[in-house]
Order: C-alpha cells, then structure tokens, then sequence
C-alpha cells in the first residue's frame, strides 16, 4: 500500500513534523545491569534492531528515517548523573553535570569509559563493591554529505584490576600535640646548629684579622 495514503501513516507524519517544529527534547533515565566486559549504550534516531527474515516484521523496529529527518536530531545533551555502582565518600563520576551543546544539531557523540572496579571498607569492617572509571570524549558534527546517523554513546571497558580504598581514623589530640613539639623542636636544635656555626666562623675570621695586623 502507498503510505502517503493510508490514514495511520499520514498522522504519524504529521505528528512527527510537528515534533521536530517545536524542537522536543527527552529524558532518559533509568538503571542497568551490565556484564563486566566491554558494551556501549547508545542513543539515536532509529534502531539497530533487525527482524528475522523468515518471521514476522518486529513491532517495536521504528521505520528508517528520511535525511531530513536525521538533520533535525539535535544532540545537544545535559547528564545529570551518571555512575557505576554504588556511592562510597569522596566518589567522582566525571560525567555528573556534563554539558554538550551541538550548534549545528545533529553531530556523533561518544565518550570512552574506562572502569575500574572498587572496593571501599568502612570503619566498621562494613565493605562496598562498586566502580569507579575515567572518561574520554569524542564529538564531530554531521552534515547532509555523510552518510552517519547522529547518536550518542557511551563506551565502557572494565580493567581487571580492582582498587582498594579503606577509611583510617584521624590522628588523637596527643600524637597532634607530640607531632607539633617534634616539629618546634627540630626547628631549635636546626636554629642552633646554625647559630653555632656563625659564631665560630665569625670568631675564626676575627682571629685570622688579628695574625695579620700582628
């Protein structure tokens, strides 16, 4: 059947050209469970899904989109949060607050991440399991001449090293008082030492004065 006909198709076209006027955006958010080897999320205009070619067409495959179309995929994007894990003290996700703006609106971006598994233990004895990682990032605007689809992705890759972090108690007020009179005390015996040296030099230098006047 010729799509521009059939009623259905006719407002899903027109739904989506009204979208694209008003410039929509998207939340997305939500949590994962991810094996620990190398995968990527990725955000884009259409699916990467395919049918099985001797079964049905699949439901939930959006149809391709026209270049038009594409062009008005703008990536401009906001992360709010992003993480690995649980929380631990002092934890930085590097992409929490992240702000990337396309001017020219549809664009590939993509950032690298390197994850590094995590152990922190509490005072207590109580451990958390987590990750932390590092991040790099890519960005190349698209025009109508190349033959990309304007995406963004996040490429992780888990190291088999695993980190270690333990909380230690802070120093009493006696080891401070004991580390402070350490201190002051290398300070005199540093200030005599000195003391003592000018004293004699000056005391040489008066005599050898005195051995050639006489």
């Amino acid at each position: 059947p010729n799509l521009h006909t059939v009623e259905q198709c006719v407002r899903e076209q027109r739904r989506r050209a009204e979208t694209m006027e008003e410039g929509e955006g998207c939340n997305i958010y939500g949590t994962m469970q991810v094996a620990r080897v190398t995968g990527s999320l990725n955000v884009a205009p259409t699916s990467s899904a395919r049918s099985n070619a001797a079964g049905p067409r699949r439901n939930d495959v959006p149809p391709r989109l026209t270049p038009a179309e594409v062009a008005h995929f703008n990536v401009t994007h906001h992360i709010r949060r992003f993480s690995f894990g649980s929380d631990f003290p002092g934890q930085h996700n590097p992409l929490d607050g992240v702000w990337t703006h396309s001017p020219t609106g549809a664009a590939v971006a993509r950032y690298f991440l390197k994850v590094v598994p995590t152990t922190y233990e509490f005072l207590g004895g109580r451990t958390v399991r987590t990750d932390q990682f590092s991040v790099t990032q890519y960005f190349k605007p698209l025009d109508s001449s190349m033959r990309m689809s304007p995406s963004i992705s996040f490429t992780f890759e888990v190291t088999p090293l695993r980190v270690r972090k333990t909380e230690r108690r802070g120093g009493s007020l006696f080891a401070f008082l004991t580390r402070a009179a350490a201190t002051v005390g290398g300070f005199f015996a540093v200030a005599g030492m000195i003391d003592s040296f000018w004293y004699h030099s000056s005391k040489r230098l008066v005599k050898m004065q005195l051995n050639k006047q006489g």
